[in-house]
């Protein structure tokens, strides 16, 4: 039971340390030309708003580097200081693979 129970956390802190392998290749996202679409146009979106949002002003400027192996949920606030751009990030982010997935 107790190697059960490490089993579903070992998967839990994959998910929270950004290794998307076993989602990447798992879903498949990977050679799947209807999840192609998203899988690109998501984050070219995301990268884009958090461009314009910075120099609008209406999102902080990074004030440090921030490693790759940083867990998702910490990333913006270790960068920047502030959690400002999260909801905004993860909305295009829904509304993109919702919009191709759902249709």
């Amino acid at each position: 039971m107790a190697a059960r129970a490490n089993c579903a956390w070992s998967r839990c802190s994959r998910l929270y340390a950004t290794v998307n392998e076993p989602i990447l290749f798992g879903i498949p996202i990977v050679l799947n030309p209807v999840y192609a679409v998203p899988f690109l146009l998501a984050p070219l979106l995301q990268i884009l708003s958090a461009w314009a949002a910075t120099l609008a002003g209406w999102l902080p400027i990074t004030i440090q580097p921030v490693n790759w192996t940083m867990p998702v949920f910490l990333s913006g606030y270790v960068a920047t200081g502030s959690n400002a751009g999260k909801s905004c990030s993860f909305s295009i982010s829904f509304s993109v693979w919702r919009s191709i997935c759902l249709s």
